[in-house]
């Protein structure tokens, strides 16, 4: 297959005259395409800084390709419609097409167009994308043709060496990766036939002028001055597939994804740490006769024996209002008669333990008052009688107490 050749492969019986016209073709065309990549740089204002965009003016537009094809007198549309008739080479560098759009692209190719798709993942091919191997995942990798069908075509460079899983029907593939993918597939659609390729990288104003990659586009859009080929822009916004999270450049992305990284390590760092478990001594729960027992010791050990027999008396009246269910501030004679009847007590400890305004007699007074307290408390709370001899004990101890303070505190 002869590019933008300066001979006529019809007239020309010579091998070494044709290949001399290969040769000056290629280098024709490479050229034209350094300077129009450079010019179309320089240009700057007036163009596009969109990705793939046939007036795109940054490294990865396609000003370049434009300029190099209508350098060579081809002719250049850029429409979302399906062309008009099928002698017209159609380009999708990038599908975000709608359904319908897509369908009527296929159904023009099954007329007989030529269709060259260059997104890896369009619905337009329906062939399995495989990823770019180990070494093509580091940097740039040179691969030549290894077809038939590229002839003009000596090597290609670029990082983006996206294959395909060759199916059955197709007509050729070129710039095999491994034993079952190749980066260039042809199928046949219908009259027509679809060329999909693993990437569009080696068409962008970046890559463009490099090795033989404005050949290779030649080659696939326009083999020949006089033909007609037709850019695919992308759709405008709100039209086909193209979603608002599309538009968000994709380094925005990164610049998130990496500030809430930064945010989880800022507080995983300043967060609450659990240390060591420290033992904590509780404070001894004392039932309520020993803590009215203690409160009668400090009082009594303060000089004022009415207030001790005071608090005694008011703790029995309150467990055995509890215990027959009357109110706590029932009258004394009442609670007395109550606890003799329904709890039996004597009536001697509980007219001392219940009774009101009658003064202890001294500390031995106070020990009998807090026994008769605590007969009365052991029957309203139905607590078995202690084996040890507590009024021997608390006499020892000189006081009111029923246990010492070691007991106490234990």
């Amino acid at each position: 297959m002869s590019t933008y050749s300066d001979s006529d492969s019809d007239t020309d019986t010579d091998p070494t005259t044709g290949r001399r016209g290969r040769l000056r073709g290629r280098i024709g065309v490479a050229a034209a395409a350094v300077g129009l990549v450079a010019a179309a740089i320089v240009a700057g204002p007036g163009g596009s800084e969109e990705p793939l965009d046939p007036d795109g003016v940054g490294p990865r537009g396609l000003r370049g390709l434009v300029e190099t094809l209508e350098h060579h007198d081809v002719a250049v549309d850029v429409s979302l419609d399906r062309p008009v008739d099928t002698s017209t080479s159609l380009f999708v560098p990038v599908d975000l097409l709608s359904t319908s759009r897509r369908e009527s692209l296929l159904a023009w190719v099954a007329d007989g167009g030529r269709l060259v798709v260059a997104d890896a993942g369009s619905p337009l091919h329906d062939l399995a994308a495989a990823g770019a191997g180990f070494v093509d995942s580091i940097g740039p990798t040179t691969r030549a043709p290894a077809c038939d069908g590229l002839p003009d075509v000596g090597e290609v460079t670029h990082a983006a060496w996206i294959g395909y899983e060759v199916p059955e029907e197709a007509d050729d593939t070129c710039f095999p990766l491994g034993d079952e993918h190749a980066w260039l597939v042809t199928l046949p659609h219908g009259r027509g036939e679809i060329v999909a390729l693993g990437s569009p990288d080696v068409f962008t104003n970046g890559l463009l002028d490099a090795d033989d990659h404005a050949v290779l586009a030649a080659a696939l859009l326009a083999p020949a001055p006089g033909d007609r080929v037709q850019f695919v822009p992308r759709p405008e916004l709100g039209e086909g597939e193209v979603m608002l999270l599309d538009l968000v450049d994709p380094r925005v992305w990164h610049g998130l994804g990496v500030l809430l990284a930064a945010a989880v390590v800022a507080a995983l760092a300043r967060g609450r740490r659990l240390g060591q478990p420290v033992a904590e001594r509780l404070p001894p729960v004392l039932p309520s006769i020993e803590l009215t027992n203690s409160l009668a010791h400090l009082l009594q050990r303060a000089g004022r024996p009415d207030a001790v027999a005071e608090r005694l008396r008011t703790d029995a009246r309150a467990a055995v209002a509890s215990a027959v269910g009357l109110p706590p501030d029932s009258e004394a004679s009442r609670l007395a008669a109550a606890a003799e009847g329904r709890l039996g007590v004597a009536g001697a400890d509980a007219r001392l333990a219940l009774g009101r305004g009658d003064p202890a007699a001294g500390e031995a007074g106070l020990v009998e008052l807090q026994q008769a307290v605590l007969r009365v408390r052991r029957a309203a709370t139905r607590q078995e009688p202690r084996t040890d001899t507590t009024a021997e004990a608390e006499a020892g101890a000189g006081g009111v107490a029923t246990r010492t303070d070691e007991e106490t505190e234990r």
